[in-house]
């Protein structure tokens, strides 16, 4: 992802600043953590275009307002590396998702504690089996092509919604968060599972009837 930035945006960086330091860590956490907040907002704010971009702007507006000026401070590398995998990662499950819009706006709020947990861990994206990708995997796939048009699919997406605002609310550097909500994940959609193979089981079973007669 440094090479490809570097790549894209030669002329920028030949026009940045020289003066300008890199956030620490402490300061760049603060910010993130200014920024994913800990509360629901009520309807989650759409992002209409690329993660990436819309954490980085997000995280140099908010380092201003704490007077961390973007002409002398600016993300370091490390930092900007984390933005920009966290960001292909939510864009890539964009593109092959089929989210709702309130789907799609909470998927971008989790980018938060997602970038969060990316600068925290180091070696996230080497463990397929780690707590928050399964998390992630999971909410993605009761989101995916749910519109909430049906009772089942409606309670469906509810426990996705859920899962996403307790994420983002209580996860700020303890992975207790992720682990959490896969239990609840998996412990709410037990049920659910067995409900849906009886269904399918008696509609297979009036089928194998109708035949019969």
């Amino acid at each position: 992802v440094r090479a490809a930035r570097d790549a894209a945006a030669p002329e920028a960086r030949a026009g940045a600043p020289s003066a300008r330091r890199e956030f620490s860590d402490k300061e760049f956490l603060s910010v993130l953590s200014l920024q994913q907040g800990n509360e629901t907002p009520v309807t989650a704010t759409a992002v209409p275009g690329a993660i990436g971009p819309h954490l980085r702007e997000a995280l140099v507006q908010g380092a201003a307002s704490l007077g961390m000026s973007p002409d002398v401070s600016a993300p370091g590398p490390a930092q900007e590396d984390a933005i920009d995998l966290v960001g292909a990662l939510f864009d890539g499950l964009r593109a092959r998702s089929a989210l709702s819009p309130e789907a799609d706006a909470r998927l971008a709020r989790l980018a938060w504690p997602y970038l969060r947990l990316a600068l925290d861990d180091p070696y996230l994206f080497d463990e397929p089996d780690h707590p928050a990708l399964a998390v992630l995997s999971a909410i993605v796939s009761l989101w995916d092509g749910n519109a909430g048009a049906t009772g089942q699919d409606a309670e469906l997406h509810a426990l996705a919604d859920e899962a996403v605002d307790n994420v983002a609310n209580e996860y700020h550097g303890n992975t207790v968060a992720f682990d959490r909500a896969l239990v609840t994940l998996e412990a709410r959609l037990e049920p659910l599972r067995k409900r849906t193979e009886i269904a399918e089981r008696r509609a297979w079973q009036a089928i194998l009837g109708r035949e019969r007669l």
